[in-house]
């Protein structure tokens, strides 16, 4: 099999739309913790229309500028599972990740305590239909939402559940070779991630 470094350009990944390089996404990535206090400054201010759809806009443009770099991640992580300034990288995001699912953490609990006819309204509003299934599931959820300090909670354990699945993938996707194990009446059986 060829190695990586041997595969014509045109055959690789174009990465380019999420991050030019590892330094280039440590860049952005640092960009993306500078707009945490904006995002703060949200609480306890969700109260109308306006203030929530500037909170929701700030909110979706992270999270999908934060998906681009995992997506780069993942992706260069890929290519190479024992790449350890790849790891760092995605170590960093992950955290980043959970910093920012706490910090937004209050939004869906101040909206939720909206009453329906004015979530209906945000649902309605022309002047942003890319929110209406939000409104719509949180109408939906409106009950399962939990106390903002709940979901704060929550929101954090990203962070310990992360590093779980995080190492999993590593191993699953590494070419790693086990010993057989053996049974007590010493029938050999292969042993691998999967079995």
């Amino acid at each position: 099999m060829k190695k990586r470094e041997e595969i014509a350009e045109k055959y690789k990944w174009d990465l380019s739309d999420y991050a030019l390089s590892v330094e280039d996404c440590e860049e952005k990535l640092e960009k993306f913790k500078s707009y945490l206090p904006e995002v703060q400054a949200f609480k306890g201010r969700l109260t109308n229309a306006e203030t929530i759809f500037q909170c929701l806009t700030l909110e979706s443009k992270i999270s999908q500028e934060i998906s681009k770099l995992e997506a780069y991640a993942y992706c260069r992580k890929s290519e190479d599972t024992v790449n350890h300034e790849i790891t760092e990288l995605e170590d960093k995001i992950n955290a980043f990740c959970a910093e920012f699912s706490t910090a937004i953490s209050y939004i869906d609990v101040e909206i939720g305590t909206q009453n329906n006819d004015f979530l209906l309204s945000l649902q309605h509003d022309k002047r942003h239909p890319e929110f209406s299934n939000y409104f719509k599931a949180i109408l939906r959820n409106k009950k399962y939402i939990l106390s903002e300090k709940e979901e704060e909670i929550m929101s954090q354990i990203g962070t310990f559940a992360g590093g779980f699945e995080s190492n999993m993938r590593s191993f699953d996707s590494a070419d790693i070779t086990f010993k057989p194990a053996y049974d007590s009446n010493g029938k050999e059986y292969e042993v691998s991630i999967a079995n």
